[in-house]
């Protein structure tokens, strides 16, 4: 089979920030022509993702904060009754986790989406801003992604589903460059963040793992320079990960103001 001509290749590590990659140089040694730090915007991965695939800021694209106040608006008013079962029953991960892929659905959302810590007596007073797929044209609810410019101007191009694993994305990812279809390829790997927000930043499975990604992109590199004369790739993220070494009591200082809920503030933690 003959090489196709180009190949951009952009793969994204969620929380891969420049302190992790300092912390293991081996990633990569070799292959990397250039590196540098680049400041994020101000935000969770809601507001950064969105930025890094539109080149807008928040303010323009309209993502920031996952959960905003909208009582009006809220799509998850239905969910009231749910305010009567026990606390304690709800705060258990796998439990929420359940339920944020059945209110996922009952809502109709394609979008990345978790009830987190969000109390369900307080669900019906906030709407979500990710309801859409941001990997996918329209997703954005002002602006337009690289994705939509990949459908106008007929790029052939993979990107990674959300739904899928690490593992799973990258082999999907191989078989397209192996049989030629796409000229263009993102594919974002979570597992990194998720290892490091249970065991912090210096955990030595932290090591393990970047050194599976450092096989993996190995891998995907070289069958990429198989198939195409020219291989353009980019490993990026959208921020880093800080150990928590201590608190404080924010929900005392709020309380402390003699504010009254649900006329001056509203508030999950």
């Amino acid at each position: 089979m003959m090489k196709k001509p180009k190949l951009s290749l952009f793969l994204f590590i969620d929380a891969f920030g420049w302190e992790v990659k300092q912390r293991h140089p081996d990633f990569l040694r070799g292959l990397i022509q250039d590196s540098k730090p680049f400041e994020t915007i101000l935000g969770y991965s809601s507001a950064c993702d969105p930025s890094i695939i539109s080149g807008r800021t928040p303010a323009e694209h309209k993502l920031w904060s996952s959960y905003y106040y909208d009582p009006d608006g809220s799509p998850f008013k239905w969910t009231g009754p749910l305010a009567i079962l026990p606390d304690f029953f709800f705060r258990r991960g796998r439990v929420r986790g359940r339920m944020s892929k059945w209110i996922r659905k009952r809502c109709g959302f394609t979008g990345y989406f978790q009830l987190y810590a969000v109390p369900f007596k307080q669900l019906p007073l906030f709407n979500y801003a990710e309801q859409k797929r941001i990997w996918e044209p329209g997703g954005l609810p002002q602006g337009q992604t690289i994705f939509d410019q990949m459908v106008e101007k007929e790029i052939p191009c993979y990107v990674h589903d959300s739904d899928l694993g690490d593992e799973k994305r990258l082999e999907n990812l191989l078989e397209h460059i192996q049989r030629q279809s796409i000229d263009f390829a993102y594919c974002s790997l979570g597992r990194l963040d998720g290892l490091m927000h249970a065991v912090g930043n210096d955990h030595p499975a932290v090591g393990k793992l970047m050194q599976w990604y450092d096989e993996q992109f190995r891998k995907v590199i070289a069958l990429a320079e198989e198939n195409y004369e020219e291989v353009a790739w980019y490993v990026f993220t959208d921020h880093g990960m800080h150990n928590v070494t201590e608190s404080h009591n924010l929900i005392a200082d709020i309380d402390a103001l003699g504010l009254e809920w649900k006329k001056d503030y509203v508030a999950f933690y």
